[in-house]
């Protein structure tokens, strides 16, 4: 499955590396609250080195994930990312691509729900979602709960390019 490339440098935004976004740890909290969930977690597409990056957790460290190698570990953020859209999952057990997730093994994930997170091109270059331990029907609000977690997230984005680039702007001024 072929991602898609974002237009500018993740790197450069603080996206990929760097510690966690307290607003974006707040996000993940709040959506595993609002689904009544265990676990939440968003995560990153690192192009440069066809990655997933844990960049905010709720439910566990997002240092324990560390040794989860992408792509088989997280395939549903790699399906989001590529569809765009919005996944959810009653019965993990049910679906043979996760039952090859050590990630899903690990967390005895049973249900999971997660939205893609945009770029200001409207670009899927992540994933919010949440997860629990027991199989679960999503009802219509929590999915629209998630879908406007994310949109939050996608507007977190949209500052930081917008700071980065009034920045940009302002060194290529001259001076007098």
């Amino acid at each position: 499955m072929t991602l898609r490339r974002p237009y500018f440098e993740f790197r450069d935004l603080g996206l990929v590396d760097g510690p966690a976004d307290p607003v974006w740890c707040s996000i993940v909290r709040l959506s595993a609250e609002l689904t009544g969930v265990r676990f939440g977690k968003l995560t990153v597409f690192d192009r440069a080195c066809d990655r997933i990056v844990v960049r905010a957790a709720h439910g566990f460290a997002a240092e324990d994930l560390g040794h989860f190698k992408d792509p088989p570990s997280f395939p549903l953020c790699r399906r989001i990312i590529a569809e765009q859209r919005l996944v959810g999952i009653t019965e993990t057990h049910e679906d043979p691509e996760m039952l090859k997730s050590p990630f899903i093994e690990r967390y005895s994930v049973r249900s999971y729900l997660g939205a893609p997170i945009l770029d200001p091109a409207n670009t899927a270059i992540g994933t919010l979602c949440v997860f629990d331990d027991k199989p679960r029907l999503w009802s219509h609000r929590q999915r629209e709960q998630i879908g406007e977690m994310a949109h939050l997230v996608d507007q977190s984005i949209l500052l930081k390019a917008s700071l980065a680039t009034i920045r940009l702007l302002s060194r290529a001024q001259p001076s007098g």
